[in-house]
């Protein structure tokens, strides 16, 4: 198992989920869930937690769920390893 710290990119707005709902499911424990304000923090990599990934793949997953009249923008995700290994 690695460590690994994981960013997220989108673009903010105000029509924006102010809990778009991230998981990271790395198939072998309970997904990990982040919860982020898409309304700001917009055009940069967000830090949303360290995650612990075994051998076999990994998925991270942006929800679609949003209060009616919001949206959530999947731009792009990173994976850090942590110590840089």
């Amino acid at each position: 198992n690695r460590e690994y710290r994981v960013f997220a990119w989108w673009s903010e707005g105000t029509n924006r989920s102010t809990a778009a709902k991230y998981i990271l499911n790395n198939g072998s424990s309970k997904p990990s869930v982040f919860r982020v304000n898409q309304q700001t923090n917009g055009g940069q990599w967000n830090y949303l937690g360290n995650v612990r990934m075994g051998r076999g793949g990994a998925a991270v997953i942006l929800s679609n769920e949003a209060p009616v009249g919001f949206v959530v923008i999947a731009d792009a995700v990173k994976l850090v390893p942590v110590n840089g290994r």
